[in-house]
């Protein structure tokens, strides 16, 4: 599949000023993607970027269908950038296909010259592209400028905020006792249909989730960092009740701690000395990455609310028996009961909106559920 935006003069068209240009990025764009992404960190107690070196576009790749990224320059000089992907969703028992944004940034030093009005103007172009059904886009709490901006498109799309998400980080800091009820294993090669069975129950119960089908996991096993054996099961007489997939993120992005606040560099130094004693694996020091896992897939049959419970204290014992990663990061929609499973895990959280536009007086407005929670995956965000 390939969509090409509908106005070739969208990717070569001068901006408000003539010495802005736009135009698709391409594998020759990777160290100036690379410094953007350096020059529009995230803060809060430290400052990180992700680096995505060697290929940037790695992990849009595992995104959806097809994907592309805009880039706008200055005199040659990279200053801003938007990506797409396109995919494939079960929204209200029926699928579609969506756009999703990502990567939008723009460099300091250009922030208030109305560039982002001209990334938005590229979001409402794919938006508006034949076969899409909406785009969606999410925003971390905190960034009121991202959602201010996106309140500017009114006068071309409908915009509305689809809900929020609850972004978490499980701390391995105790080891848990688990029941007797399940048992639990990794996954093999000879489980994938039970796999992709229980996968299909997210299709009933959420709005959003990719088909899961043979072609989806295909997609995601082509690479090496993600196979069957991500997959981990708890089961109870032999029946798989509850499957959960873990990602080590490694090989397509890393989360940079480019620098501690003040006070939380006090308490990491504090954390290091401590770690041995506490046993966990030791923070990093500023300019070191955050070994992390990404905790995926969460699901569980009808009446086995618990197996996932302890199926994902299974894992984070073995997180902390092995010192392997400093944290597990999971996310769920605000209105998903499914979080309530982590209560008696440590952990810290953050917000994010997650927003939905669709053209003015666009009749598939009526197709989208409101009354089931989403399926959100910030893994691959």
């Amino acid at each position: 599949m390939s969509i090409v935006t509908s106005s070739q003069q969208a990717l070569t068209r001068p901006l408000a000023q003539a010495k802005y240009s736009i135009r698709l990025a391409n594998k020759g764009d990777q160290k100036r993607l690379e410094a953007l992404v350096r020059q529009s960190p995230m803060n809060g107690s430290s400052r990180l970027y992700y680096d995505r070196s060697p290929n940037f576009f790695a992990i849009l790749e595992r995104q959806g269908d097809d994907h592309k990224t805009f880039v706008i320059e200055n005199d040659n000089h990279l200053v801003a950038s938007v990506s797409f992907a396109y995919r494939y969703e079960i929204w209200n028992e029926k699928k579609v296909q969506i756009v999703h944004a990502s990567d939008l940034r723009i460099t300091p030093a250009y922030r208030g010259q109305k560039i982002a009005r001209d990334l938005l103007d590229i979001y409402a172009n794919e938006t508006r592209q034949p076969g899409i059904h909406h785009a969606s886009c999410e925003i971390l709490e905190g960034n009121e400028a991202s959602i201010g901006s996106l309140k500017t498109t009114n006068d071309r799309l409908d915009n509305q905020l689809r809900g929020k998400a609850q972004l978490f980080q499980l701390l391995p800091l105790r080891t848990f006792r688990l029941c007797s009820t399940y048992s639990f294993r990794q996954a093999t090669a000879q489980d994938w249909e039970q796999v992709l069975s229980l996968l299909q129950e997210l299709r009933h119960t959420h709005d959003g989730c990719p088909d899961f089908n043979h072609d989806y996991i295909n997609r995601f096993c082509k690479f090496a960092d993600f196979n069957i054996s991500n997959f981990w099961l708890a089961e109870a007489n032999g029946i798989v009740v509850a499957l959960l997939a873990d990602w080590d993120q490694r090989s397509v992005r890393e989360l940079i701690v480019e620098r501690y606040q003040p006070g939380t560099a006090v308490l990491i130094q504090l954390g290091r000395l401590l770690a041995p004693i506490i046993g966990i694996r030791k923070p990093p020091k500023a300019g070191e990455p955050l070994p992390y896992l990404y905790f995926r897939f969460p699901v569980h049959r009808p009446e086995h609310g618990l197996a996932l419970q302890q199926l994902i204290r299974f894992r984070l014992n073995i997180l902390r028996k092995h010192r392997s990663h400093l944290f597990a990061m999971m996310n769920f929609a605000s209105d998903d009961q499914r979080q309530n499973l982590l209560k008696g895990i440590p952990r810290l959280s953050s917000k994010a909106y997650v927003f939905q536009s669709q053209v003015l007086g666009s009749q598939k407005r009526n197709e989208v559920s409101r009354e089931k929670p989403l399926y959100l995956d910030f893994s691959i965000c």
